[in-house]
């Protein structure tokens, strides 16, 4: 059901809340287009970085959204996990890995934190 634009803001502005709160100080929160954000966890190991984004999903999960109209709404995501490698002189290449992660783990189902060594 379609909220509309201003409650979309709204939603989106709330997550970006959520996640500044549930994250680290010193990660990075970005807005990367539409309704997908970007998380630079720097200094950060792989373990380390999954349970972050295990605890946006579980502060997701209980904090439903409230729109104008009262309506309570229920967030989902779906999280990808990558590494910069030594390699990578530019932002595309995770960039490019992250959103084929992220579309792995809606295909099977989202709601969860996809990383390279799952099922991709």
């Amino acid at each position: 059901e379609e909220l509309g634009y201003a409650e979309g803001d709204r939603i989106l502005i709330a997550l970006g809340k959520l996640l500044r709160e549930t994250l680290r100080g010193e990660d990075i929160i970005a807005r990367s287009g539409g309704d997908e954000f970007c998380v630079l966890m720097p200094q950060v190991l792989p373990d380390a970085a999954r349970n972050g984004l295990e605890r946006c999903h579980q502060v997701l999960s209980a904090n439903p959204f409230t729109a104008t109209d009262g309506r309570s709404v229920s967030l989902n995501a779906t999280s990808a996990l990558a590494s910069i490698r030594p390699d990578d002189r530019e932002g595309s290449p995770v960039l490019d890995r992250v959103r084929a992660l992220v579309m792995h783990g809606k295909s099977t189902g989202g709601g969860r934190v996809v990383t390279a060594s799952d099922d991709a």
